[in-house]
């Protein structure tokens, strides 16, 4: 079991999702985000994979943990992750170019259904999103 962390942008009822070349398998779109290294709180390592991925740095006040739960990784059938999740609360202004780590990324609204998603945003980040939003 490993600890991941992701960071979900929010903007007009989408998500920001990323497609990782490590992921090509299943072919399916996540979250940015990644495995927690020895020695980082959940917050540290989310701030690290965004500022790895989009080239945005984050303060610790800018997140909030929303949700936690075990899953079977989106990049290895073989291996259970323990899932930290956390919006953060800053504005994406433009998508960044693809990477060695990223195939895609891409703005993908939460009443769609036209791409393959991880089970975590699938099972998880949207219902509750759907429910937050008809507050």
């Amino acid at each position: 079991m490993i600890d991941v962390v992701t960071a979900v942008f929010l903007k007009n009822n989408s998500i920001l999702l990323a497609k990782p070349r490590s992921s090509m398998k299943s072919n399916k779109y996540t979250l940015i985000g990644g495995k927690v290294k020895d020695g980082e709180d959940y917050k540290t390592a989310i701030i690290r994979e965004v500022k790895e991925e989009l080239k945005i740095t984050l303060t610790k006040e800018e997140l909030d943990l929303i949700l936690e739960f075990e899953e079977v990784s989106a990049s290895d059938p073989n291996l259970k992750i323990n899932m930290h999740m956390f919006i953060a609360k800053r504005e994406v202004l433009t998508l960044p170019n693809t990477n060695e780590e990223i195939l895609d990324y891409r703005w993908y609204n939460i009443n769609d259904n036209e791409l393959e998603l991880s089970d975590s945003i699938k099972n998880h980040l949207i219902p509750y999103l759907k429910t937050l939003l008809k507050k």
